[in-house]
């Protein structure tokens, strides 16, 4: 599932969990990615059925921090050093959200 705003590419969604795209810079800031989201963790949980979704993000990407958590996911684990960039190991952070959870902030 491609998220989409003006005909630009936000971000991108696979069923095994959530991995965010840096599309189109110009639209960073504005909600799109918060939006998007929401949309799809409603849509697992609401449609699908789901139970749990996971999403890892590097800890050297602040935004991506900022979104997972804003849209209630908690922090699980790290998964150190799990990438080497740009000449340096990066962590990997886990993520979690429950229905349960997703129910009670939303409903």
């Amino acid at each position: 599932m491609t998220a989409e705003a003006s005909g630009r590419r936000l971000g991108k969604t696979f069923r095994r969990g959530q991995e965010g795209r840096p599309g189109d810079g110009k639209l960073w800031g504005r909600g799109h990615g918060h939006q998007a989201v929401v949309l799809a963790v409603g849509h697992a949980f609401d449609v699908l059925g789901l139970e749990r979704i996971t999403a890892e993000v590097f800890a050297d990407n602040p935004r991506s921090v900022r979104l997972l958590e804003g849209t209630g996911f908690v922090r699980e684990g790290v998964m150190r050093e799990s990438i080497h960039r740009d000449g340096r190991r990066v962590d990997e952070l886990v993520y979690g959200l429950l229905r349960r959870e997703w129910s009670k902030g939303h409903k």
